[in-house]
């Protein structure tokens, strides 16, 4: 028992003797820590005091200029860099203040000009309307456009149709309020939900408002005040005559446009004159008639080619409207259509089917509109 005893003892005693030599290296390591960062504190506040000539363990309330806390020997450098430097920096910055003003002036050239291109391309859509109001496709009284509207048999054709109305008030002629949405938080309207904005608001804006003679361009309008306190100064005329050229401009250019398009084919100005349904009550003797015809290329005898013939109904060999929807009738055509050696007059079809259609293919007929252009000065 006493062996054992003495044992317990001597661990206990080891035990902490440990503990000591622990606590010892541990004190040891906290201040070599503590003096390792009191001297990085010192080494940071000389070479701050290098760099500024100021005491960043200093805690001052002053707000002075950053300058006065400098010392002396350093604001005299500051002072003889800064009047050494001081021409070859204001040279520097004229020049990038002029660079900067070029830019903001291309940059403010270069949205000008894709905003006229932009104008000019919404003003060709805005032609097409406007020279459909006055023409047969435009439904002129609540009558007509209640005929129209129920001759159409589809949806789409409802649709498209009226939409073509309200644009022809809304962008052919800038009547503002003409315009309704297609669709209210993603539903659309119907086409007789827009139908009957037609009748109700559209068509009547007629007996209160005067068509312009061109489209409107879209371009900003200078308000003239009501107050008038004598005439116009010369910088006013100066500018009302720039608006006015800058609108010349724009309209030859939309003209011309126009025309490249008709060129090519992508835009067809005698079909958008058309009246909606095919016009059986004018098909007659003396009526103007436009049908599409299947050329062969001269140079090779292979390449089709789609070609409008113009010609007057001479005589209505037979009337089938009523049951079969179509005319028989003897065409007189014009001289620039008639070949060497060809026929004239020949008999013709008019069916109810290929009256207008979107797509051009042969045998394809619309009325002649030729009579209704204007001449235009490009």
């Amino acid at each position: 028992m006493h062996s054992s005893k003495h044992l317990r003892n001597d661990t206990s005693d080891i035990a902490t003797t440990q503990h000591r030599a622990m606590h010892t290296e541990f004190e040891a390591h906290q201040k070599s820590t503590h003096s390792r960062i009191h001297n990085d504190e010192k080494s940071c506040s000389v070479r701050a005091w290098l760099r500024t000539g100021m005491n960043v363990e200093e805690d001052s309330d002053d707000d002075g200029t950053f300058h006065t806390d400098l010392n002396e020997y350093l604001q005299d450098s500051l002072l003889s860099i800064a009047k050494k430097k001081a021409a070859c920096a204001r040279k520097t910055f004229q020049i990038q203040i002029e660079q900067q003003r070029v830019d903001r002036s291309m940059a403010k050239r270069n949205a000008m000009e894709a905003s006229k291109e932009k104008t000019v391309t919404t003003l060709v859509n805005a032609m097409y309307l406007h020279e459909q109001y006055f023409s047969p496709a435009c439904w002129k009284t609540v009558n007509v456009a209640r005929k129209n509207f129920a001759q159409l048999k589809t949806k789409k054709d409802k649709l498209s149709n009226v939409k073509d109305q309200i644009l022809m008030r809304y962008i052919g002629l800038g009547w503002e309020e003409a315009h309704h949405p297609w669709s209210h938080k993603g539903i659309a309207f119907t086409p007789e939900e827009l139908f009957e904005h037609l009748i109700t608001v559209v068509i009547p804006l007629q007996k209160t408002k005067t068509a312009p003679s061109d489209p409107p361009t879209g371009m900003p309008k200078i308000i003239d005040s009501d107050i008038v306190l004598g005439t116009k100064s010369a910088a006013r005329r100066a500018l009302d005559e720039k608006v006015e050229n800058e609108e010349n401009e724009i309209r030859k250019k939309a003209r011309r446009l126009r025309d490249v398009q008709e060129q090519m084919g992508l835009a067809d100005r005698e079909e958008f004159v058309q009246e909606t349904v095919w016009p059986v009550n004018k098909i007659k003797p003396g009526f103007a008639v436009q049908i599409c015809w299947k050329y062969f290329d001269e140079s090779d005898g292979v390449t089709e080619e789609l070609r409008w013939c113009c010609g007057v109904v001479q005589s209505i060999v037979r009337d089938k409207s009523n049951d079969k929807s179509f005319f028989e009738v003897m065409v007189l055509w014009n001289d620039e259509f008639v070949e060497p050696g060809m026929v004239n007059p020949t008999c013709e079809l008019l069916k109810k089917n290929d009256y207008n259609p979107k797509r051009h293919y042969h045998g394809a007929w619309r009325a002649d509109m030729s009579e209704l252009r204007t001449v235009e000065l490009i």
